[in-house]
């Protein structure tokens, strides 16, 4: 069964379910992209993960929060292009906030290519775009390439909205990959979350008054007894 929204489905917010997601999206992308590109590339998944101290009443408990992403880089092992899935810690916590622009920095130092997607409404993006200078959005891919890495290309979409195709950019004499999002997004539904999800639940994720009326519309149908 296919998910009821036409783009990211905001249920998938769940702090429990995002990690599993993240690595289903990655993989497929993964997936996606070695079936287009030629040989001489190839695809790595890896994690790194960040430490959060949480206060409880009087202690203080440190949480581990692990992220995703997943690597193109050629047969002698040079770094061509990192994509990053941002997780929810990533866009609510100030150290997932901190820890990422520290690797965000880092990479580009690398002279690599950075494609950024963030598939999340909570919190703040840590992606330097200017939203005043852009149509509104709810969900934002943003591209860097190594020759211009302060210049980058962003799509952007709506949660009423399809995800959008992106370039993935490779070696500088090779073509981009075309990724359709959307493509790579409901595979990775239609595998892992079409029975996990409880739409009579309300969604995990606060919205704004208009987005939560529409979600209440899509969604009638899912919570008729």
């Amino acid at each position: 069964m296919p998910s009821p929204f036409p783009g990211m489905d905001p249920y998938l917010e769940d702090a429990r379910l995002w990690p599993q997601f993240q690595h289903e999206f990655l993989s497929q992308l993964a997936e996606f992209i070695r079936r287009r590109a030629r040989a001489e590339y190839s695809l790595r998944l890896d994690e790194y993960s960040y430490t959060h101290n949480l206060t409880l009443f009087t202690s203080v408990v440190q949480e581990e929060h692990r992220e995703k992403f997943l690597e193109i880089r050629t047969r002698n092992n040079r770094l061509v292009t990192r994509i990053e899935l941002l997780g929810i810690g990533i866009r609510t916590l100030s150290t997932g906030r901190d820890h990422y622009l520290r690797l965000r920095q880092a990479t580009q130092q690398l002279g690599s290519n950075l494609v950024e997607i963030d598939l999340v409404l909570q919190g703040q993006s840590p992606i330097p775009v200017d939203r005043a200078q852009l149509p509104p959005f709810d969900y934002l891919v943003c591209v860097s390439r190594v020759r211009r890495p302060d210049c980058y290309e962003v799509y952007t979409t709506t949660l009423d909205r399809r995800l959008p195709r992106i370039r993935v950019p490779m070696l500088p004499d090779d073509n981009d990959v075309v990724v359709d999002l959307q493509e790579i997004f409901d595979r990775t539904y239609d595998r892992s979350f079409a029975q996990q999800l409880d739409y009579r639940k309300p969604p995990p994720v606060l919205l704004p008054d208009e987005s939560a009326r529409w979600v209440e519309q899509v969604l009638r149908p899912y919570r008729i007894s």
